[in-house]
């Protein structure tokens, strides 16, 4: 029987940008909103905006490895400014874009970052406070006016002088087991540490949300999500992978209610705060509906709430009658967002009682079998004593000797490859 398991079409982000350019093309890869109005950007020309950012960055003096930050809300710069490190073989590392000054600063330096992207004056503001304790920070640059000595747009000028053969080189000397992304998780005690995330473990990602179908061809997904998390970030490089296309929210929370029924997306992930919007809206719909669609809705709703601990997605958000909507899944931000779905249609007709049998230790156990690279401490933080709980590294809680990629703690405290 011929192996039907779905198949990533890079083996690092590095490569990921230029596979998707060649092979979805014209392919609409992003919506984003420009002074008010909605616009597209192909595959094509994300490829080029990625190319055209990581040559800026190898002109700047950026080298394989190197740390770079984005420090920015959610929208299209982000992805081309991650996408573009990584493209250009450094290492992505978000920063919240609430962070306090001292907050940034402990995300710059302790990853040692050699640039950061920030989104405007007020992003640039709170780096320029603590700028004098980041000695490894040598370039600021900024997505709109005032946001760094050197815009994007100047940036990819820069980029476009050089020759984009210059890539490839340096993308083969990216391995799946060298550093994606460093995440710096609140989710243990003292500063925020940060999880190494590999090329293998953010590609294994992709493919088990090909497998769970997640994300699906043809999908239009909605983001707000802040992308320095990783819920967000598995969402942008598994519709990538999969060559569909991505809605950035228009920066004001506010509107994302009024911006998912005018873009009708097939995918939200998002928070509970948003469904129950969604919901109330629903309610006041249908209440003026016929009992026929008064019915269908109840039936769909009673199917659709499943009662699973963790982060919560939602697909089909705003149908013709509202339909299907809530459908949860379980994540672990330091195992690399692994996902556990479940379906809503294969769990009828008493989908409550059968939802909370789903416990997290059996996510968890899924975790282990699925994922393809557990995380492993980065710079000081694999010293920290709160990172260390049974020989393991706290952050990493959700992981096995036996999964490829783990990074289990020795005796000494250092992290050594399994």
């Amino acid at each position: 029987m011929a192996d039907t398991t779905p198949t990533t079409i890079a083996s690092t982000v590095a490569s990921l940008p230029g596979s998707a350019a060649e092979r979805f093309g014209s392919h609409s890869a992003a919506r984003f909103k420009t002074d008010g109005e909605w616009r597209e950007l192909s595959y094509a020309e994300m490829g080029e905006a990625i190319d055209e950012i990581a040559l800026g960055l190898v002109d700047l003096g950026i080298e394989v490895g190197d740390r770079v930050c984005i420090l920015a809300e959610t929208r299209l710069e982000w992805t081309l400014a991650s996408l573009g490190a990584s493209a250009a073989g450094a290492v992505a590392v978000p920063v919240y874009p609430t962070n306090a000054p001292s907050e940034c600063k402990w995300v710059a330096g302790n990853s040692g970052a050699r640039a950061i992207f920030c989104e405007n004056e007020g992003q640039r503001a709170k780096i320029e406070e603590v700028r004098d304790e980041l000695p490894d920070l040598e370039h600021v640059i900024g997505i709109d006016e005032g946001g760094g000595e050197l815009s994007l747009d100047e940036l990819r000028a820069r980029g476009r002088e050089r020759d984009r053969g210059e890539l490839g080189p340096r993308q083969e000397q990216v391995s799946p087991e060298d550093p994606y992304t460093i995440v710096y998780t609140s989710g243990t005690t003292g500063a925020p540490k940060g999880v190494v995330l590999t090329h293998a473990n953010a590609m294994a990602v992709c493919q088990m949300v090909e497998e769970l179908e997640f994300v699906e061809p043809g999908d239009v997904s909605y983001l707000y999500l802040p992308l320095a998390h990783v819920f967000a970030l598995i969402t942008m490089l598994a519709t990538v992978d999969e060559g569909t296309t991505l809605i950035y929210f228009g920066g004001n929370t506010r509107e994302i209610l009024a911006e998912i029924i005018e873009t009708k997306p097939t995918y939200v992930p998002s928070v509970p705060r948003i469904f129950e919007k969604l919901y109330a809206a629903a309610l006041k719909l249908q209440a003026q509906a016929s009992e026929e669609d008064q019915a269908r809705f109840a039936h769909d709703v009673g199917q659709g709430l499943l009662l699973v601990p963790g982060v919560v997605a939602q697909r089909d958000a705003v149908g013709a009658r509202g339909e299907d909507l809530v459908g949860r899944v379980f994540g672990d931000a330091e195992a690399g967002g692994g996902v556990l779905a479940v379906d809503h249609h294969e769990v009828e007709p008493e989908p409550p009682a059968q939802a909370r049998s789903l416990s997290r230790s059996r996510a968890r156990h899924a975790l282990h079998r699925r994922s393809a690279g557990c995380p492993r401490p980065s710079g000081s933080n694999a010293r920290h004593p709160a990172t260390l709980k049974a020989g393991w590294a706290l952050a990493s809680a959700v992981g096995s000797p036996s999964s490829p990629g783990c990074w289990p703690m020795e005796p000494d405290n250092h992290a050594r490859r399994c």
